[in-house]
């Protein structure tokens, strides 16, 4: 079973012919709701799979939070650990996408963004877990359960999405505390750089994590370019892998992190070989409209996933 903590969104997908420039126009016809949000992708991309996940969270008990409940609760997913205010707003955000597969991301935070009290989640949530996962947007709740994890031997991977700012509840305080319980950092090269300002990913990196003991390392996503994984100041690269056509990149990145998740953590596959599977994984997500890796269709694809 495996614990993910952390986003959980309506999208929006406005799909265009080309992004528009300052002061431009440009036209869709097509405009579609989905069920999203960064972790409950991830969330989703693990029950595809063939893993067993329980989310947590929070919602709104609004006409969205309504509809991501139902829609978790239709994939499988158990929900239990989401908790559900009253009166409020959930998560949800306008996706743009131009015909290449490249996108922007409009949010609306909503309402729900404090922080979930220990008291709110079920005492039961650690029951039967093998892997923690979190995006860390509830901070104060993910290094609570870390350090239970710690406790109880549970993996505990951490995906820094977003460098702080401050309208978020991240702080660079509760990201440090947070490296100190993973065993597993993630985090794209994009939010690297972005975060220690500095053009090398690599130095980024060292200087992120500190002296931090990450006793699985850390992985560093690079779009198209594949990924690295550092671990006893040895780098393994391997390449994105390049199959299938790319209609819509978003969700890439939660992809390949359920598919590492399960080849390396449930599987007991090499490095190289979970960097593989999670690499097919997130091409498969490109070929699929909306931010979610799903069941596909194509026989391939299921073959390339071994579903």
């Amino acid at each position: 079973m495996i614990l993910v903590l952390g986003t959980i969104a309506v999208d929006t997908v406005i799909n265009v012919e080309m992004m528009p420039y300052t002061g431009g126009i440009v036209g869709t016809d097509s405009e579609k709701k989905y069920a999203g949000g960064s972790s409950a992708n991830v969330s989703a991309a693990l029950k595809v799979l063939g893993c067993g996940v329980r989310q947590a969270g929070a919602v709104a008990d609004d006409e969205f939070g309504t509809f991501l409940m139902d829609d978790l609760a239709d994939m499988g997913i158990d929900t239990s650990a989401v908790v559900v205010r009253k009166n409020g707003v959930t998560l949800h955000t306008y996706i743009v996408v131009d015909r290449a597969g490249s996108n922007f991301i409009i949010a609306n935070g909503g309402t729900c963004r404090k922080d979930i009290a220990v008291e709110e989640l079920p005492p039961e949530i650690l029951d039967d877990v093998d892997v923690f996962y979190t995006d860390m947007s509830w901070p104060e709740t993910s290094i609570h359960l870390a350090r239970e994890c710690r406790k109880n031997g549970i993996k505990v991977v951490y995906n820094l999405q977003n460098v702080p700012t401050e309208n978020s509840l991240e702080t660079g305080a509760g990201i440090a505390k947070m490296l100190e319980l993973a065993d597993l950092f993630i985090v794209s090269k994009t939010t690297l750089l972005k975060y220690e300002n500095t053009r090398s990913a690599e130095h980024a990196l060292r200087a992120l994590v500190g002296s931090a003991t990450l006793a699985e390392g850390a992985i560093v996503t690079l779009g198209d370019e594949g990924a690295n994984w550092y671990v006893n100041e040895k780098c393994i690269h391997v390449s994105a892998f390049s199959g299938l056509d790319v209609v819509d990149t978003t969700g890439a990145g939660d992809a390949y992190i359920a598919g590492v998740i399960k080849a390396y953590f449930l599987e007991g596959r090499s490095r190289e070989r979970s960097m593989e599977h999670a690499s097919i994984a997130a091409s498969v997500k490109c070929s699929q409209r909306g931010p979610r890796l799903m069941y596909p269709d194509s026989e391939r694809e299921r073959s390339l996933l071994k579903l």
